[in-house]
């Protein structure tokens, strides 16, 4: 019996109908190494930053890792001359919440929460289970957090908008396309609750910045506004601190530091509570340093009348924003 003679070409056909196949299965990534080599050279570029706390190639976080086969799809339809689909979504998972655009993977929505001496468990429950979590902890007890995918240490300054500015500037580059942005009492009293589960249920529609506050605003009122003294209204948290003393803006009144930092930008809205979301493009419409100099007014010092300045000027902040991101909570 004459055996069957197959040449180079018709090998590497086989060979490009077998991986097709394979990868048309969902087969184990390290089998799909057969045809790539070592997994590791993918992923490392300058387009996927690493967050504090580095998730980027990290196996376990489970997100590294999709990077990497979603630039290993990339490569293989280049190679073999495929169409390329840029929008492709490798872990297109509502629990995941991970978009993956060409080969850089941001998170669809990330849930940052400034945590001090509050219980998190509230976490573990709806809305907030399976969104990304990123808390940070400013308290002198540890947390424990196991929906979280980071929990990272700062030191005890500038309460909850310390924080968020932090957030912002170390990860700017790397930001989700929204932030919701929490304290850890968010859900202590009625407004912050009401202001939390709003924002939260916002974004599912609107997919961009939420603010809920008031429009109700007095400027020359406002001009003058200082603040002497603050007790926080979390009850846990005063166990751990019950001063209410602040350390007095380096620029005083209100209406001085806002026109120093914004000029005539005319504050449309006030958020109090600090409960917000933001899209990644209201924030990098202004520079890293923008923020670097907001935060500056409030980094050394557990309480500083600055914070409060900056909390009746998110809006402001990350403007210009559309109307139609703002909910007047007083109407």
């Amino acid at each position: 019996m004459t055996g069957l003679k197959m040449n180079s070409p018709t090998y590497m056909l086989i060979g490009i109908i077998i991986v097709c196949t394979l990868i048309t299965l969902g087969y184990p990534h390290n089998s799909i190494e057969l045809y790539t080599g070592n997994m590791n050279g993918y992923g490392n570029g300058t387009d996927n930053k690493n967050r504090e706390g580095g998730w980027n190639g990290n196996e376990n976080s489970g997100r590294g890792t999709d990077i990497k086969m979603n630039n290993l799809l990339q490569d293989f339809q280049k190679n073999f001359g495929y169409p390329v689909d840029n929008d492709y979504d490798i872990n297109d998972n509502e629990d995941n919440n991970t978009v993956i655009k060409g080969s850089v993977a941001v998170a669809a929505v990330d849930l940052v929460v400034a945590r001090y001496n509050e219980d998190l468990s509230f976490l573990n429950n709806e809305p907030f289970k399976g969104n990304r979590i990123i808390c940070y902890n400013k308290g002198p007890t540890l947390v424990t957090c196991p929906d979280c995918i980071d929990v990272i240490q700062l030191a005890n300054v500038g309460k909850c908008d310390h924080t968020y500015l932090y957030h912002i500037i170390n990860n700017y580059d790397n930001l989700a396309d929204v932030t919701v942005f929490l304290p850890g009492s968010c859900l202590h009293d009625a407004i912050k609750r009401y202001k939390t589960y709003h924002t939260l249920d916002y974004i599912k529609d609107s997919k961009t910045s939420v603010f809920i506050g008031t429009s109700k605003v007095s400027q020359s009122e406002l001009y003058n506004f200082t603040l002497n003294s603050h007790l926080t209204g979390s009850l846990e948290n005063q166990k751990v601190n019950s001063s209410a003393a602040l350390k007095p803006c380096s620029i005083q009144p209100f209406g001085n530091w806002y026109k120093q930092n914004f000029g005539n930008t005319t504050l449309k809205m006030i958020d109090y509570t600090s409960i917000f979301a933001v899209a990644r493009e209201h924030i990098i419409q202004h520079p890293k340093s923008y923020y670097e100099k907001l935060i500056s007014y409030i980094d050394d010092d557990i309480s500083p009348e600055c914070g409060h300045y900056i909390e009746r000027s998110w809006v402001t902040i990350f403007s210009p924003l559309p109307d139609s991101s703002l909910y007047d909570y007083y109407v």
